[in-house]
């Protein structure tokens, strides 16, 4: 029987990657259509098929199955015990989708709100989903409430998926069934395929499988995948493999990764093979004798993805067909991490030299702010604690992330990708790819608790400015009575007076922020405007200590 070979004609655009096998595609956010047609074995070069012995795809299911360093899939109970050592606990309260969560870290909180917030492509608002029917009330921790959710196992994966910035609800995103177990651990697979430290490069980019029993309408019926990235029941219907199943995942990824590292277009890359670009996402190239598969022959996009899929899983392939090119793709994707022997890819990760060798630098370099990074996190933290309880906690992780986490200037990034050795072939590409994966090294300052007491003072300072000028006299904050006459306090600003010298918006207990106060801040204005006209009849002789007790009263929860 002939062999037939699908070959595609496709657009990208900063939102559409190419696919698999494709027809008619017409993706909403663009203005240009894909047109599959179907080649024959002679439309190739019969002395290109003989020399490298390409087929169709860049791998083969024996070429994935006996590739170096290719881990077994983990066991759920090493993926739960993962999650636990990734996300840790916390001290950290909050309610999603309705339930009710204790003791959480910030990633472990974030991780489940995206799991459970559709932020669909013509949405302008995100919906976190309602599950708190699903999630029984003893559930207090986001595992438990992720596999209530989801299912034991499935739970624990989507967890693990969001570990590399990869978000795999069904609850997330439009037109999406649940993962199988087969198909979810393909995709995990393919992750784990590549090098550690190169995920996460975003933190929830959507991999989903597509509704079953559907397609779009401008798709085919030999449509594997598609654009953000979601598969079609043909990927994992029973025509496929499961190491195909994986090795079409890990091409999807690597159409994400060239989008964010800006590689397939590039001019070092489009060089190699002489790709000339027509307009309309139309292509050719000069070279006919470097390319790993028929497929990769289409496009730019699909030359490196499936450069990128022979450079894991066929290495002596790529290398026969291009070293350029293996080079390249070592350098500016796998960060020096090969895969030709057990020894050249067990255990590395990318970028190893600048953390071991430059870390003081990088540290002493970037000494913390703390004026910046009360800029950075006190707007959006006064908004939460005027509108949610019990909120100013966020206040101080932010503050703690600010000071431990770095942000390289790109002088630094330049000096220390030319300090590499040997020193990279295309640094402004090596210098991306560093500043993509630089906080996946996992370098941080040390950090001084003794930070957050000021800041707090900032931003309870604030908090108070915040009300006063939002009353109907603005600037009474700053015009208030200083002194302790109540009397003509009350002339002035009462209860100005009496935010100031009682300090409402502490909680004396615990030194935090009381939000409550702001919440029942009408009967706080009414019971304090009744005791300006007591003080005026009294002559002014009110104690602030009878005052206090009856607005600790008050704002109690």
């Amino acid at each position: 029987m002939l062999l037939r070979v699908i070959a595609l004609f496709l657009f990208s655009c900063s939102v559409f990657f190419p696919l698999y096998a494709l027809e008619n595609v017409t993706d909403p956010t663009c203005n240009e259509a894909s047109s599959l047609k179907v080649l024959e074995p002679e439309d190739f070069s019969p002395v290109l098929r003989q020399a490298l012995k390409i087929d169709h795809w860049a791998a083969s299911t024996k070429d994935i199955r006996t590739s170096e360093c290719r881990d077994k899939m983990p066991s759920l109970s090493e993926i739960t015990q993962m999650n636990k050592d990734f996300y840790g606990s916390g001290d950290q309260s909050a309610v999603i989708g309705g339930v009710s969560l204790e003791g959480e870290s910030p990633d472990s909180l974030m991780a489940f709100t995206d799991l459970l917030t559709n932020r669909g492509t013509f949405k302008n608002e995100m919906d976190t989903k309602d599950v708190s029917k699903k999630v029984p009330q003893s559930c207090k921790k986001v595992a438990c409430a992720t596999e209530a959710v989801f299912g034991k196992e499935l739970g624990q994966k989507l967890l693990y998926l969001k570990q590399f910035g990869f978000n795999g609800s069904e609850i997330a995103h439009d037109s999406s069934s649940r993962f199988r177990k087969d198909e979810v651990d393909s995709i995990i697979r393919s992750v784990r395929a590549f090098p550690k430290g190169l995920f996460p490069l975003d933190t929830d980019k959507q991999i989903t499988k597509f509704k079953r029993g559907y397609t779009l309408k401008v798709h085919g019926d030999k449509t594997l995948a598609f654009a953000r990235i979601a598969f079609y029941d043909l990927w994992s219907d029973g025509n496929y493999s499961k190491e195909q199943m994986e090795s079409t995942s890990f091409h999807e990824i690597a159409h994400y990764i060239s989008s964010e590292l800006d590689l397939d277009e590039s001019p070092e890359w489009m060089a190699i093979s002489g790709w000339v670009d027509h307009g309309d996402f139309q292509y050719s190239s000069a070279r006919k004798d470097n390319f790993c598969s028929h497929y990769a022959k289409d496009s730019p996009g699909e030359d490196f993805a499936e450069s990128l899929v022979a450079y894991r899983y066929n290495p002596e392939l790529l290398q026969a067909a291009s070293m350029e090119k293996y080079n390249f793709i070592k350098e500016n994707v796998f960060g020096g991490v090969e895969y030709t022997s057990q020894k050249e890819c067990q255990g590395k990760r990318i970028f190893p030299q600048i953390k071991n060798e430059h870390i003081e630098t990088i540290i002493a370099n970037q000494p913390f702010s703390l004026k910046e990074a009360l800029e950075s996190c006190s707007d959006a933290s006064i908004e939460l604690i005027l509108n949610e309880p019990n909120s100013a906690e966020n206040f101080d992780n932010c503050i703690q992330s600010e000071a431990t986490n770095i942000q390289l200037s790109d002088d630094v990034i330049s000096d220390l990708v030319a300090n590499l050795s040997p020193p990279p072939k295309y640094p402004q590409l090596t210098e991306e790819l560093f500043r993509q994966t630089f906080n996946n090294l996992g370098i941080e300052r040390p950090y001084d608790p003794n930070i957050i007491g000021e800041a707090r003072q900032h931003l309870k300072d604030r908090v108070t400015e915040k009300i006063f000028n939002s009353r109907n006299n603005p600037g009474a904050f700053v015009s208030v009575f200083g002194g302790g006459d109540i009397k003509e306090a009350c002339k002035k600003n009462w209860t100005g007076f009496v935010y100031q010298e009682i300090d409402i918006f502490t909680n004396h207990d615990s030194g935090n922020i009381n939000t409550s106060a702001y919440k029942k801040r009408e009967e706080i204005e009414q019971f304090l405007r009744q005791m300006c006209v007591n003080s005026n009849r009294r002559g002014g002789r009110m104690i602030l200590e009878d005052i206090q007790k009856e607005l600790d009263h008050i704002t109690s929860p």
